[in-house]
């Protein structure tokens, strides 16, 4: 992930489990080591992510859509299963989750999410890669727009 600098990037499980991120990525998603290095959980459950993620309501109901994909096809995974009982403590997650009102879709949205940074003013565009050889691992990339 470190040479990807300066551009943020991490390397995330099924679960959005930030498996490695490099200093960029945890400089940009601020907040995000105090949120147990889980995506979904920075996202849902810590204010930064509201001034961080451009378009946050879209955003976040596309990624409850992508979430529900995952709980179906790891049902049976307690982790999955735990993350999600959790996330509901978030009022946009659990009327999104409620509602259904979300998007079913397994990758990347049709408009990549994009980042603010607070320290340079940056516009950063994120790209998402399933790892190659891997089974369910994303490198998240983000890229400044110029």
């Amino acid at each position: 992930m470190d040479a990807y600098s300066p551009n943020p990037a991490a390397l995330l499980d099924r679960r959005w489990n930030i498996l490695y991120a490099n200093t960029d990525y945890l400089r940009v998603l601020q907040g995000l080591d105090a949120q147990d290095d889980n995506f979904l959980d920075w996202l849902f459950l810590d204010d930064n992510s509201r001034s961080v993620v451009i378009d946050y309501p879209s955003e976040a109901l596309h990624l409850i859509g992508r979430f529900r994909f995952v709980c179906v096809a790891h049902r049976d995974d307690p982790e999955i299963m735990e993350l999600l009982q959790h996330l509901t403590g978030d009022p946009l997650f659990a009327r999104g989750w409620k509602d259904a009102v979300t998007v079913l879709a397994d990758g990347p949205a049709v408009t990549p999410m994009c980042w603010h940074d607070h320290d340079t003013g940056n516009i950063f565009r994120v790209s998402e890669e399933p790892v190659p050889g891997t089974e369910w691992l994303t490198l998240q990339v983000a890229v400044p727009i110029p």
